[in-house]
């Protein structure tokens, strides 16, 4: 049997529920990488532990998006 012809008699569309990843909108805060600037050391990776290290970034400067918690997508 066709499998529109299964959805239809369930009550749902032939069309899918869930779009692809790829026709989603890239994020705005972060342009879609999933990574921004730290928000405690503003993106330096300089800290305050005894390694000198931002403790939040550990020294890379960047973390997750805040906004897509690190999808890239909204």
């Amino acid at each position: 049997m066709n499998t529109s012809v299964i959805l239809e008699r369930q009550g749902a569309s032939s069309v899918s529920l869930h779009p692809a990843k790829w026709t989603m909108k890239a994020c705005s805060k972060c342009g879609g990488s999933g990574k921004v600037d730290c928000l405690h050391c503003y993106g330096s990776g300089n800290g305050y532990d005894k390694n000198g290290k931002c403790n939040y970034c550990h020294g890379s400067g960047r973390q997750t998006c805040y906004e897509c918690d690190g999808s890239g997508r909204e």
